[in-house]
């Protein structure tokens, strides 16, 4: 995996996965993530609601990405790029810093990446990562583990497109 250098563009056929992670006023954790298409479209998405002991918002975001890569390596994708919009899991994930209460959960999301072939790590802006924003929130509607692969809300559709075309930023 290679971070913290500036990113091209993902060429065609090459996909990225982004997560994002949020915290409710009932105590609940909401986990989100999407995979894209180096145009937008998205082909694989979750959302998964749960309750958690740590409020550590570097645990949360790396719990959302490491659902997002199982399930993504689960349903046969190969993820090219993961992009965060949290830099403190974007330097665990880079080796240039580990935050102890993630560590394991880190390196589960390291071995998964390895195994999987995934070629970077990217940290984007928040802005730049409204579709897994919108799911992290979206399961708080639900009681269960929600994946979508074809059909997508309706009301999301725009983040996809919106989220490609913002630049990862370069953390060195």
């Amino acid at each position: 995996m290679q971070g913290g250098t500036l990113l091209k563009p993902l060429g065609p056929g090459k996909l990225k996965l982004n997560s994002d992670a949020g915290v409710f006023s009932d105590g609940s954790v909401g986990l989100g993530f999407v995979v894209q298409t180096d145009e937008g479209q998205p082909v694989l998405a979750g959302a998964k609601r749960m309750q958690v002991a740590s409020s550590n918002s570097v645990f949360l975001e790396a719990l959302a990405l490491r659902f997002g890569v199982m399930v993504a390596w689960s349903q046969g994708y190969q993820i090219d790029t993961l992009e965060t919009d949290s830099k403190s899991l974007m330097s665990s994930l880079q080796g240039r810093s580990v935050d102890a209460s993630s560590m394991l959960i880190v390196e589960d999301i390291d071995i998964e990446s390895r195994a999987s072939g995934v070629r970077e790590t990217s940290f984007v802006r928040r802005d730049a990562n409204r579709a897994a924003h919108f799911f992290a929130h979206f399961s708080l509607s639900l009681s269960f583990e929600c994946l979508w692969t074809d059909l997508f809300p309706a009301s999301c559709t725009r983040l996809f497109v919106d989220d490609v075309r913002r630049e990862p930023l370069n953390l060195v």
